[in-house]
């Protein structure tokens, strides 16, 4: 069932069969017009074929742009949208078992640049599966990407002779971002002595730049799996997901004297407004260091 036809059908349930009052209606149109949008960008059309980790994409992005009370109501907006698609047309529900934590200061969660070293050094550079998922999960903090830009990035996208990624986002917007010189050698020994033996065993993939040992294509799923892993073996107690290394990479290039408006470029974001999130973000890390400075100061006395 296509996704239009599947909202539209949930719409006139809670209309004419649940009786829901006009304002309820009006508000559950609102928050699944922006479901719809999210999908037909990301190019998913049909309602059965989305999945946990599209959820979360989409959710993780309308975090940053709403307040506490709209992002706990579009929560359930989809989730009574996919168990009413359940319960009338056994399609699987891809809200079943979600875990969406909603800060109390709403601003999106980030690593900071020690708990990125610590990300990184969880991983054994001598083990060819661990470096290929280093790759993934550093490309992803350097160039600021969406989990659904690093599983569809094209071999011929990707420049390594000039540092540069072609990226295309959201709405088929494209923008360009440089990489650094460790990403670089770690990107090109992938693509020649890794990329090159696993891709034998499915040249379907062979216009992707990442293909797992079976030669095939990722998911996210699978993107959202590696960041739970090696969170965890990092020993980092947050709640992070592919999208809190988007967060962190605008907020460390901030942090770093980058102006709002390159960030916003190198984020692929068509309104500023939401590049200023990470202003707080950067003002927050800023205020807890100084309340951290000051409760050592007061131990020392």
């Amino acid at each position: 069932m296509k996704v239009t036809e599947a909202i539209d059908n949930y719409l006139y349930h809670i209309t004419v069969l649940e009786n829901k009052s006009a304002n309820t209606i009006a508000s559950y149109r609102n928050d699944l017009r922006r479901y719809r949008e999210h999908l037909e960008q990301e190019g998913i059309e049909d309602i059965e074929a989305v999945s946990n980790p599209d959820i979360q994409d989409f959710l993780s992005e309308q975090l940053d742009l709403l307040t506490k009370t709209s992002c706990a109501h579009l929560l359930t907006s989809l989730r009574n949208l996919h168990r009413y698609l359940f319960l009338n047309f056994n399609y699987p529900d891809p809200t079943s078992g979600l875990k969406v934590r909603i800060n109390k200061d709403h601003l999106p969660s980030v690593l900071s640049a020690g708990e990125m070293e610590r990300l990184f050094a969880a991983f054994d550079d001598e083990d060819e599966q661990q470096y290929f998922h280093r790759c993934i999960l550093q490309t992803i903090y350097v160039s600021g990407m969406r989990v659904s830009e690093i599983v569809n990035l094209q071999a011929s996208h990707v420049n390594l002779s000039h540092k540069m990624l072609r990226i295309i986002g959201k709405g088929n917007k494209e923008r360009l971002v440089l990489i650094d010189d460790d990403t670089e050698t770690r990107l090109e020994h992938y693509f020649q002595n890794i990329r090159s033996h696993w891709l034998k065993k499915n040249s379907a993939s062979s216009s992707l730049f990442f293909v797992n040992r079976n030669g095939n294509g990722l998911t996210r799923q699978y993107v959202y799996d590696l960041v739970e892993t090696y969170v965890s073996k990092a020993g980092i107690s947050k709640h992070v997901s592919p999208h809190t290394l988007r967060h962190s990479f605008a907020t460390h290039m901030l942090e770093s004297g980058s102006d709002l408006r390159s960030v916003q470029e190198l984020l692929g974001h068509s309104d500023i407004s939401t590049t200023q999130i990470y202003t707080h973000v950067q003002n927050n890390l800023v205020r807890e260091s100084y309340n951290r400075l000051n409760r050592s100061k007061k131990k020392d006395i």
